[in-house]
């Protein structure tokens, strides 16, 4: 979908970096990050994750940092 084209775009060019929930929400949505805007990020993710056959137990491309947000190695 283009919202995640869009997120993947944006991990891409930030590769080796830690992209925060919420930078990676308003790059997206264009939207000012509420609390709630975490559940929609990382459905988006795992809809991509089952896409590319990125396992979320066992990540190879996108991968979680606890409490921060995601980064593509």
């Amino acid at each position: 979908t283009p919202i995640e084209y869009s997120i993947l775009l944006y991990l891409v060019e930030h590769r080796g970096s830690v992209v925060a929930v919420g930078d990676l929400f308003r790059a997206v949505w264009n939207e000012d990050f509420m609390p709630g805007s975490n559940n929609t990020v990382m459905v988006h993710i795992r809809h991509l994750r089952e896409k590319i056959g990125d396992d979320a137990q066992k990540p190879r491309f996108i991968k979680n940092v606890w409490g921060v947000g995601y980064i593509i190695e």
